[in-house]
């Protein structure tokens, strides 16, 4: 059970994090428990049907898509949906042709990053 002090956010271990988050630093006490959570490594949602823990609510409901195959995002160009804003974002470049990933390298322009982190490895050498 946590102290009243760890409640308020003033144990040495918070203060110890609050001193380095330049956001804590504005923050009321009340407010730290909850901006506390955003940080990365601090997972305190749990998805009860895989047991996966996350670390926000909005995070945990779009985890949840992969269980119930929810796809709300749907493309008026061709119909298809998907499950994930950034699956749709990178779909609905096929049918703008936005580029938006240039290799520093050569100039070339690619509509996904993954695809410009591939295209990189030619100028490395490195394989795949």
């Amino acid at each position: 059970m946590k102290s009243r002090e760890e409640k308020l956010g003033k144990s040495p271990e918070l203060e110890e994090k609050r001193l380095k988050c330049l956001v804590w630093r504005q923050l009321q006490p009340s407010a730290i428990s909850s901006h506390y959570k955003t940080h990365p490594g601090v997972k305190s949602y749990k998805n009860m049907e895989c047991e996966k823990s996350l670390n926000g609510r909005r995070n945990l409901r779009s985890h949840r898509r992969t269980h119930t195959g929810e796809k709300p995002y749907n493309c008026m160009e061709c119909g298809l949906c998907f499950s994930f804003k950034s699956q749709f974002s990178s779909h609905q470049r096929t049918h703008t042709g936005e580029k938006p990933y240039t290799c520093m390298e050569c100039g070339k322009n690619f509509s996904q990053k993954v695809h410009l982190n591939t295209h990189q490895r030619t100028h490395t050498g490195k394989t795949i």
